[in-house]
């Protein structure tokens, strides 16, 4: 019987999987370009875009968006300020005696805003305070 050889290729980086995806989890990177940067800086293999991307994947990095917990959260106060001045509202308005409308403000944060990087697993930052954004 012949033997082809065919599928016995081995990447050069699955000898350092291991460093690539243990630095990858330290530190997500935003783009491929940064994620081959640094993956020569580590093994000093330089391969192009599209096998780096191959690589990723196999080892189960996503691209996925990041997340965001809101920071500086008082939950004691914000329960105190639900039961003392918005709870009357709501039964006030449940008994038809006001009319209440609530609505989503547009304000600006400051704080960085990454849009998607290349995680292992689902990956959170804190920012100002705000609403949690779930990955996707």
């Amino acid at each position: 019987m012949q033997q082809t050889g065919y599928g016995t290729n081995h990447s050069l980086l699955e000898d350092h999987a291991e460093i690539i995806t243990r630095e990858f989890e330290k530190l997500p990177h935003l783009s491929l370009a940064q994620a081959r940067g640094r993956i020569i800086e580590l093994t000093g293999i330089e391969r192009d875009i599209s096998p780096i991307k191959a690589f990723l994947k196999r080892h189960g990095l996503r691209y996925l968006k990041a997340g965001y917990v809101p920071g500086k959260v008082d939950a004691v106060q914000q329960a105190q300020w639900i039961a003392q001045a918005l709870q009357p509202h709501i039964t006030a308005a449940q008994a038809e005696k006001e009319h209440s409308l609530f609505m989503d403000a547009a304000h600006f944060v400051l704080g960085a805003f990454s849009c998607c990087m290349w995680v292992l697993s689902d990956y959170f930052r804190v920012r100002g305070q705000g609403v949690i954004v779930s990955m996707y």
